[in-house]
């Protein structure tokens, strides 16, 4: 919860913010921050749209996806590493080493994945994609720990470049969606061939499969390059002059701020002992529709005006638990529970209806993050009617999946048209609702994004535990 004080400290923050804001937005700062973007959720955005074609190949079929979307939430082992590193050395363990560090790591790994995703290993009784699966948690590492580190990180920056970066978030979508239409429908092909063997004769039947213009190593080099473009584009927002004149505060300034927060809040208890003197409360901005901002001035009060304003106070702290456990929820189920079952979903359908989901949902969602910048919204209410809708669309691809391998409306195309816009106007309501709610906690301050990132983490976590136990343990979905 914010207090004053805390409430004081971005206020300080801001103060600079306000200046740099009025002037015009830097086209190049607003690119590099889109690419920087590039580098969060890479995994879930660019190995889920290659999912279509690894199914076909993992032995793990139609549930590998719950077994990789488990293996990203084990990876929350990142932010906690590196919340307790920080805690206790923050002068190594910051955002900008984490995020040089850790685009090193997903290079390195997508780099191996390249070449070696088909291996296999005899584990447990059965054959499993153990390169593919120890692979996707190196890089899950970085997509986990991105979500505690690029959102503090913003904090550096005028909030109008808040959008830009969930833009670049879903360009790690987008970009893998066009290489994987370039990609192609993969289509089994089966063939029958008679063996003949001391003068008896059995049928064999091969499958294989065709209509791929290139394969998954390609499509893993091309992550590769994406990742190093967003530790280029981090690179240049840190060193780049252009970038600097833009920096509403020195970095520097992110590690003294929750020092200063803790001392200012230790003279603020020594000053309401002193009778002499008027305490100074911050006035709060009302939030009916959403907080627009937050603690714009600083001024004397009277007693009635005190009341006032904790009321105020109260409400805006209540606002702050409910668009964290908006987030929490909308992260459970996009995250957690609709990347597990999207096979069952779409592939009663065909590959094409498969890959078109995937694709398309991954293009709206990058869309209406750009959109956001010219429509941008932050009323609770808008927040919550897409909230509304991102549900109504999940339980419907929920209820397929729950069907599998006989959903409704199975081999017609309005079936298959229906679960192609399932997907993609789950994808633009979650996006939307995704800006709307970090730009929000953009205006409170450093700390507030970071436990937005938790929240985003958690809700995560508890959606792909409570999947795979029904995906994997009590097989409640049939291929």
């Amino acid at each position: 919860m914010l207090t004053n004080m805390e409430i004081s400290s971005s206020v300080e923050v801001r103060s600079r913010e306000d200046l740099n804001a009025e002037s015009k937005i830097s086209l190049p700062v607003y690119f590099l921050v889109c690419l920087f973007g590039l580098g969060s959720w890479l995994a879930i955005n660019g190995i889920w749209m290659e999912l279509p074609v690894l199914v076909d190949y993992a032995p793990e079929k139609w549930t590998l996806p719950s077994y990789l979307t488990v293996i990203t939430e084990v990876a929350n082992v990142g932010p906690l590493l590196y919340f307790v590193g920080n805690r206790i050395c923050p002068r190594y363990v910051h955002e900008r080493t984490t995020i040089y560090a850790f685009t090193v790591l997903g290079s390195v790994s997508y780099i191996l994945l390249a070449f070696l995703w088909d291996r296999t290993s005899y584990i447990f009784g059965a054959e499993r994609s153990s390169a593919l699966i120890i692979l996707s948690f190196s890089v899950a590492l970085v997509d986990c720990t991105s979500t505690v580190t690029f959102l503090p990180f913003m904090a550096i920056l005028p909030k109008v470049y808040m959008s830009a970066l969930f833009t670049g978030e879903n360009m790690s979508a987008l970009l893998p969606s066009f290489v994987s239409l370039i990609q192609g429908v993969e289509e089994k092909q089966n063939s029958t061939s008679t063996i003949f063997n001391n003068g008896t004769s059995h049928n064999t039947t091969e499958t294989t499969f065709t209509g791929l213009t290139f394969g998954p190593k390609y499509f893993f080099l091309f992550l590769v390059l994406m990742l190093v473009t967003s530790g280029a584009a981090f690179a240049a927002l840190n060193h780049l002059p252009l970038v600097i004149k833009h920096h509403v505060l020195d970095y520097s300034d992110l590690q003294k701020n929750q020092k200063e927060k803790s001392v200012k809040r230790s003279e603020c208890s020594c000053n309401e002992n002193e009778s002499d003197r008027e305490p100074l409360i911050e006035s709060t901005s009302s939030i009916s529709n959403g907080p627009e901002s937050v603690a714009s001035d600083i001024i004397h009060t009277t007693t009635p005006e005190i009341s006032s304003l904790v009321m105020t106070e109260r409400k805006l702290n209540l606002t702050i638990v409910y668009l964290l456990l908006l987030q929490v929820w909308i992260h459970c189920m996009c995250n957690g529970v609709i990347s597990q079952i999207q096979a069952f979903a779409c592939e009663p359908y065909g590959a094409t209806a498969y890959h078109l989901a995937v694709t398309l949902s991954g293009i709206g969602s990058a869309l209406v993050c750009i959109a956001y910048m010219w429509i941008p919204s932050k009323s609770v209410t808008v927040i919550s009617v897409c909230g509304f809708v991102f549900t109504v669309a999940s339980a419907y691809i929920i209820t397929l999946a729950a069907q599998s391998p006989t959903p409704i409306l199975k081999g017609t195309n309005t079936g298959s048209a229906l679960v192609v816009l399932a997907f993609i106007v789950s994808g633009i309501f979650v996006n939307y609702a995704k800006v709307a709610i970090c730009t929000i906690f953009r205006e409170l301050g450093h700390q507030e994004l970071f436990w937005c990132g938790i929240a985003i983490q958690v809700g995560s976590f508890v959606g792909a535990i409570v999947m795979f136990f029904l995906v994997n343990v009590a097989k409640f979905f049939k291929q």
